[in-house]
């Protein structure tokens, strides 16, 4: 179907027939004897012309405001496509990150992560600041994020030696626990039993009460294959090599970093929140 085609230019004649005969009518006719007859047709003349005058007027305010609302709705549509392409994929990768940091894990989605957090690390920072998006990031979104890509990399790096840290001591105190040698018999299975679960150890909330459970009632039986104990000394021996493990140089280090990534990553989501609310408060303006 084709456009229908504008009126305006007809407007404009009708403005210039009218107008030029009211003209006539008014200033010519009353002094030129041939033209007296068209005198009393001067106010009707210019009533025309005055309603193809407004008509051209009417028209000129449709398409004005018509044309800021198509400008603001294209700038809406931008926005929306700008949050859907750059900053939900920031959003999701953050929390995530957040959310491992502050499980006391290693915050790397792309190698350490579910399936479904290595695709957010597939459209998350890396790839949105090495695409043509990346020139579209809000300032203060590239700065934050770029300060908590440290911090997650400070806290990677103290989860690391953390956790090495953590092996070593746990297999050295299992041993002198139970008296034997460090990788046999329960001496290696509880320093395991306290690796496997080392976030625990140190600290983090997630795990539920049937988790910690078990891991207590699994050290029980592996006490007491070498040692007869009532049930306070096997709570008493756990809860010592679980605070030996807690309040180590490293894992207060790890524990630390943790906190500070976190925070960083907090400070990030505070202006994805803002640019969320108000998207369009990112996009460069159109061009009238």
């Amino acid at each position: 179907m084709s456009e229908p085609k504008d009126p305006e230019p007809w407007f404009w004649f009708g403005l210039v027939v009218f107008g030029a005969a009211w003209a006539t009518t008014a200033f010519v006719a009353p002094w030129y004897e041939p033209l007296k007859f068209l005198a009393p047709q001067s106010s009707t003349l210019g009533g025309l012309a005055i309603l193809f005058f407004g008509a051209i007027l009417s028209l000129r305010i449709y398409d004005s405001v018509n044309r800021k609302a198509e400008k603001r709705q294209l700038r809406q549509e931008y926005a929306l496509s700008r949050v859907k392409d750059i900053y939900a994929p920031l959003w999701d990768e953050t929390v995530a990150l957040i959310e491992r940091a502050e499980k006391y894990d290693i915050a790397d989605l792309s190698m350490y992560g579910r399936p479904e957090e290595e695709e957010l690390a597939k459209h998350g920072f890396d790839h949105v600041m090495a695409s043509s998006l990346g020139r579209f990031v809000d300032s203060e979104v590239a700065s934050r994020l770029f300060t908590f890509r440290v911090a997650v990399a400070r806290y990677n790096k103290a989860y690391g030696t953390a956790r090495d840290d953590a092996y070593d001591r746990s297999r050295v105190a299992a041993a002198e626990l139970t008296g034997r040698e460090a990788d046999q018999g329960p001496a290696g299975a509880i320093a395991n039993l306290f690796m496997t679960n080392i976030r625990f150890i140190w600290g983090a909330t997630h795990f539920g009460e049937d988790a910690q459970r078990a891991m207590r009632d699994r050290f029980g039986e592996m006490f007491a294959q070498v040692r007869s104990a009532g049930p306070k000394e096997t709570a008493a021996a756990f809860e010592a090599l679980r605070g030996r493990l807690w309040s180590l140089d490293s894992a207060k280090a790890m524990r630390r970093e943790s906190e500070a990534c976190a925070g960083a990553g907090k400070v990030v989501i505070a202006r994805l929140e803002e640019i969320v609310r108000d998207p369009t408060s990112v996009v460069f303006e159109f061009s009238s």
